[in-house]
């Protein structure tokens, strides 16, 4: 898997209201962006992941 295929998955996942599911998708996403050496990726997935959380708190 790679960081797109997680933050896609993240994103349906969103969408289908399974918010449950979500962060732990977009933290993979988030770990794998980063070994896949796109800081600008890893970036937009933790601005992403600040929104989540405080939508989900």
């Amino acid at each position: 898997m790679n960081a797109t295929f997680e933050l896609t998955l993240a994103l349906k996942l969103y969408r289908l209201k399974r918010k449950g599911e979500v962060m732990s998708h977009l933290a993979e996403a988030r770990s794998l962006s980063m070994h896949e050496g796109n800081p600008e990726v890893t970036e937009s997935i933790e601005r992403l992941i600040s929104r989540m959380r405080a939508e989900l708190t």
